[in-house]
């Protein structure tokens, strides 16, 4: 039997993803919808605090507003963070715990029942094996991961068009600055995740042989042949031979992933941030005397929110593509079409019989690759054969 598997690039992302959140919004519809909505309102509540709230306090300071205005702004602020808080606790601790058993569930025993009528071919076959461990493996972890992507997607949809208009209002030079970091961001985020995912890829079967050697020397049966006998030196020699495998690996993944790192974390984000668009604020109000501090306030805050919001996309495009790679392997395992049939009328065994007898008997997955070739024998009633 011959398992295939092609890598994708970057199509069916929404697909994959749509596929455990279709999963998750069907077993728990209210948990689904409520945690998308409570982060948009996160979202929007962080935005008014960060920047309508500050600059509209820092105006009314430098133009000597009444105390009063600043006073009931603070106090609608509050009351929203109270109501935000109570609900997002009884949520937490009422709700959720319920349907994330829910989701869970429904995961597993999707999974549970492909594997139970899947034909123990696939068992055999090493890369079909690894797909379906990974599968069985990373399916909760991302089920939850993508449940969170989507709901800070929306968040961030809503966030960035209520922070833009007030940036496009005020001075949309922002935009120019927040833009060269976003896209520089989305391009090295893209291929930082490219290296992590072959550097997994990778890795999996060294890890595989170097645990399969290591479990060898605790076997009960054959722990003390195996240590006194000649095959030691031999799997000694192997295990030593991957781990230097596995360090190159690492070596080889570390040195690209530190510049990608060097590159998100200080030049598109620190350095164009903190450092250009500050002065040139600077310059707007202090030389050309065009913006008040509390609108200079408010325009740092926005585009520092906007930059946030604008690299939560970023992020969220090349996560999402991340865990389309993994939610692939389950949705191929998923949709393997078993080659076995069962018959339409089959012939029922007698319940109490002495001995099975085969005579002449084979069996193949796929034509020309016999699994068992003319086995003859005989088992008695109470009888285990290995074959």
């Amino acid at each position: 039997m011959k398992y295939v598997n092609k890598e994708k690039k970057h199509s069916n992302i929404l697909k994959d993803n749509w596929f455990i959140y279709s999963i998750a919004l069907k077993s728990a519809p209210f948990t689904t919808i409520y945690y998308s909505l409570s982060e948009i309102i996160n979202f929007l509540i962080i935005a008014f605090r960060t920047v309508y709230l500050v600059g509209y306090i820092a105006n009314c300071i430098q133009y000597q507003k009444p105390f009063l205005n600043v006073l009931i702004a603070i106090i609608i602020m509050i009351a929203l963070l109270i109501l935000n808080t109570f609900f997002s606790n009884y949520h937490k601790t009422r709700i959720y715990p319920k349907s994330e058993e829910k989701i869970k569930k429904a995961i597993r025993f999707k999974l549970y029942q492909k594997a139970k009528d899947i034909d123990l071919a696939c068992y055999d076959n090493p890369e079909f094996y690894n797909d379906f461990v990974w599968s069985m493996s990373q399916s909760i972890n991302q089920t939850f991961q993508i449940i969170h992507t989507v709901s800070s997607f929306f968040a961030s949809i809503s966030s960035l068009l209520i922070v833009g208009i007030y940036v496009l209002w005020k001075d949309a030079m922002g935009f120019v600055f927040v833009s060269i970091c976003v896209i520089g961001n989305l391009i090295v985020s893209f291929h930082k995740n490219e290296i992590n995912f072959q550097f997994e890829n990778r890795l999996l079967p060294l890890n595989r042989k170097r645990d399969y050697i290591s479990r060898i020397f605790y076997l009960n049966d054959y722990a003390k042949e195996i240590r006194l006998s000649e095959i030691k030196t031999k799997l000694f020699g192997d295990l030593e031979h991957i781990k230097v495998e596995i360090l190159n690996e690492y070596n080889k993944s570390s040195q690209k992933l530190a510049v990608c790192d060097f590159l998100l974390n200080y030049c598109l984000n620190t350095f164009m941030y903190n450092v250009v668009y500050m002065l040139y604020l600077m310059y707007k109000s202090i030389v050309l005397n065009k913006l008040p501090y509390g609108t200079i306030l408010a325009l740092y805050n926005s585009c520092f929110r906007l930059r946030r919001d604008l690299l939560a996309i970023a992020d969220i495009i090349p996560r999402m593509q991340q865990h389309s790679l993994y939610i692939s392997k389950m949705r191929k395992f998923l949709n393997y079409e078993s080659k076995l049939q069962v018959s339409e009328n089959p012939k029922e065994l007698p319940l109490n019989i002495d001995y099975i007898e085969f005579r002449n008997v084979s069996f193949e997955y796929q034509e020309g690759q016999p699994i068992i070739k003319n086995i003859n024998m005989v088992i008695h009633a109470g009888e285990k054969i290995a074959i």
